[in-house]
């Protein structure tokens, strides 16, 4: 997972979300689990609305 370690060595993980609508969430924190819930809960919400077959289905969750 990407890093970045401050002037005061301070660690910071992160990740980047691009929309398809041209969006671009940034996300950190200093814990890692944190960062490792927050992707394993997009993870697991992206699978939920690839099972969707129809636009009033994406509503629903």
């Amino acid at each position: 997972m990407p890093c970045l370690t401050r002037d005061n060595g301070d660690i910071r993980y992160c990740f980047f979300i691009s929309t398809r609508h041209g969006l671009r969430y940034e996300c950190s924190s200093a814990s890692k689990i944190q960062v490792d819930s927050w992707l394993a809960s997009l993870q697991n919400h992206s699978v939920l609305q690839s099972n969707c077959t129809t636009p009033d289905e994406l509503t629903k969750t």
